[in-house]
């Protein structure tokens, strides 16, 4: 937040006082009866709102493929996760970023089908964007709300 004086001045609010790191963790499952598959769906709550328990809006909201990959090492492809969680909070630290809440859906044996709009003949897979993007901003954003 910030505020401007009537002289000029403008001070900048820090999003937290104490509290110098997000915390994620597990928001629970979906199913999708379109996409016959259920997924982990995964949260990072930035510092400032890990303090401010009140808050229940963000002006940011980051929806993440891969969420397996998003946090953590152990259960990242090959054992190396992006390290969104520990990026966030370096940002935010320096200033850098508002604060996001970061909502981030694991993918599934069928991800190839599911992120690609077309169907490819020649890998036969793809074809079911839609529907994964129903999911995402249907039940997985719900998911994110209701918690």
């Amino acid at each position: 937040a910030s505020a401007t004086g009537g002289d000029g001045w403008r001070v900048d609010v820090r999003p937290y006082f104490v509290q110098a790191r997000g915390v994620y963790a597990e928001l629970g499952r979906v199913h999708s009866p379109v996409l016959n598959n259920t997924r982990t769906v995964l949260a990072y709550v930035p510092p400032g709102a890990v303090e401010n328990v009140r808050r229940r809006t963000y002006a940011d909201v980051l929806l993440a493929h891969d969420g397996q990959n998003v946090f953590n090492d152990s259960t990242a492809f090959a054992g190396r996760s992006w390290r969104a969680a520990d990026t966030l909070d370096a940002l935010a630290a320096e200033g850098a970023v508002r604060d996001v809440l970061v909502v981030a859906a694991y993918n599934t044996p069928s991800r190839i089908d599911e992120y690609t709009y077309s169907y490819d003949a020649s890998v036969g897979a793809g074809g079911r964007a839609d529907a994964y993007l129903d999911l995402l901003f249907g039940d997985v954003l719900a998911l994110s709300r209701a918690r």
